[in-house]
């Protein structure tokens, strides 16, 4: 789904094989995207790009919200923890945004 959003918006993205990575300012847009067309928003996660064959996740600069203190949210809880978290990112971080 992320790729089709990237497409239809004309949005840089890296493809990292069966992973597409945003930068920080993609991510929120296609995020707040997601939530309007209300899909279920599963994980956030956060990589550090070195080179063209070299990413590390970072769990950090990630959220999972199949796995606690966040499962059980409702969408609106969701919605508001996405938020206050990428207000509190630091660019240089590029995202894999997974939704259902």
């Amino acid at each position: 789904m992320v790729l089709e959003y990237c497409a239809k918006y004309k949005k840089k993205y890296i493809d990292r094989g069966s992973m597409v990575l945003l930068d920080k300012d993609t991510a929120i847009d296609c995020v707040n995207y997601f939530f309007e067309q209300q899909y279920s928003l599963v994980c956030v996660d956060g990589f550090f790009l070195f080179s063209e064959n070299r990413i590390q996740p970072t769990q950090d600069h990630s959220i999972d919200f199949t796995r606690d203190p966040f499962d059980g949210l409702n969408e609106s809880q969701i919605q508001a923890v996405t938020r206050a978290f990428f207000q509190n990112e630091p660019e240089g971080v590029y995202y894999e945004i997974v939704v259902s």
